[in-house]
């Protein structure tokens, strides 16, 4: 739920090994215009994959899907909801540090303050749950590969959640789970940038 500002440095590293990279910030994000709302992100998140689905095509280079946080959660709902035919030109999914329901995540953030404690279930249910990754897995397409991957270190979303998430999802799929790190910083080491890595190349 950060901007591409505080994004684009955590990822650019992919361009070393041959991977271009394109990064979008929904609205009300950064310097895009407009107002944040739940719907509005998936939007702007299909708006985006239809462009980068196209540049793919036109390159004749693969596509991977990756998602950070929010846009981890953004990434399964999108890819599971696209057509069939964009489906088939997506080569892999990552998701990293993603919760698994909108509901959920806001009953645990309510859960962590006593002023909040006691409206935990009402007021998640103010909170739409139909983007909510874990009602959209089973839609993915069969036969697409998924990298999960979370830090239990984590202080702003549970590792439970990738955990919940890697779970529901078919094969064939890979779970990563390291023991240190703060929110989305599991890509800013050496180790799990070789196990991306590692993980992309087995796709072609």
């Amino acid at each position: 739920a950060e901007n591409i500002s505080t994004h684009f440095m955590g990822m650019t590293w992919v361009t070393n090994h041959g991977w271009e990279v394109f990064i979008l910030d929904y609205r009300g994000y950064g310097l895009s215009e407009g107002n944040p709302s739940i719907g509005g992100v998936h939007h702007d998140a299909y708006i985006g994959l239809k462009w980068a689905l196209a540049r793919a095509e036109e390159q004749q280079i693969p596509l991977v899907v990756l998602g950070q946080s929010i846009g981890g959660a953004t990434a399964i709902t999108l890819v599971a909801n696209a057509s069939k035919e964009e489906q088939q030109q997506i080569s892999g999914l990552v998701i990293d540090s993603a919760f698994s329901g909108y509901r959920r995540i806001a009953r645990e953030k309510l859960n962590e303050s006593w002023l909040t404690w006691a409206f935990q279930y009402p007021l998640s249910f103010t909170i739409t749950d139909r983007y909510s990754p874990e009602k959209h897995l089973n839609k993915l397409p069969e036969g697409l590969p998924l990298l999960v991957l979370h830090s239990c270190a984590d202080e702003v979303i549970p590792c439970s959640h990738s955990q919940r998430i890697y779970k529901q999802a078919a094969e064939p799929k890979t779970y990563l789970e390291a023991q240190e790190g703060r929110h989305i910083a599991m890509l800013s080491q050496l180790k799990w940038r070789k196990e991306l890595m590692v993980w992309l190349g087995a796709l072609f």
